[in-house]
């Protein structure tokens, strides 16, 4: 979805920035502008689902509704959002703009929401997280890592936290660098 988000802020901002482009093109990068807007909708929980969640508005990775996208101490999470705000800035008069600024809505909510879980420091928390996503081998790449330290989860929903004891998790077992993709 972040993709998505990449696409539509490109087609907005040239949009916004050429003000010399034909019809023909400004017709072009506002179709592409529009699709990409519905194709970083469908990633975004509505609570319409035949699984309706206690919170709405975030991002999944994709439209098959996953994996929960969240950017532990990167601060993206934003960019979805501005980049359906560019799509409304372009295109004021576009049919689906209405869905554009609904999508922002359930995001804001979230946000919202979210505070509930952050008592008493009063700041956002880095997102949700599935208790099982550790278990995704698209989002953390280098399972032999976690299976040597064992994985701690906190359910940001019930607040239940647990030990994944199907994992490895003992004091001798250390951090062998060499096993970190990244440093290879």
């Amino acid at each position: 979805s972040l993709y998505y988000a990449a696409a539509l802020m490109a087609c907005s901002d040239i949009l916004l920035a050429d003000q010399q482009m034909t019809e023909r093109e400004k017709t072009f990068y506002q179709q592409e502008a529009s699709f990409w807007a519905e194709k970083l909708l469908s990633c975004q929980e509505t609570g319409r689902g035949a699984v309706k969640p206690p919170l709405t508005g975030f991002f999944y990775r994709d439209e098959s509704h996953q994996t929960i996208v969240h950017f532990n101490h990167q601060g993206r999470d934003h960019l979805f959002v501005e980049a359906l705000m560019k799509a409304c800035e372009a295109m004021p008069e576009h049919p689906k703009r209405a869905s554009w600024e609904e999508g922002m809505r359930l995001y804001a909510d979230y946000l919202k929401a979210l505070r509930l879980y952050a008592s008493p420091y009063g700041m956002l928390p880095a997102g949700l997280h599935h208790i099982s996503e550790t278990q995704d081998e698209k989002t953390f790449t280098t399972p032999s890592v976690i299976k040597k330290a064992g994985v701690i989860s906190v359910d940001v929903i019930t607040g239940v936290i647990k030990l994944d004891t199907s994992v490895e998790n003992t004091l001798d077992n250390k951090f062998d660098i060499k096993s970190f993709d990244r440093f290879k």
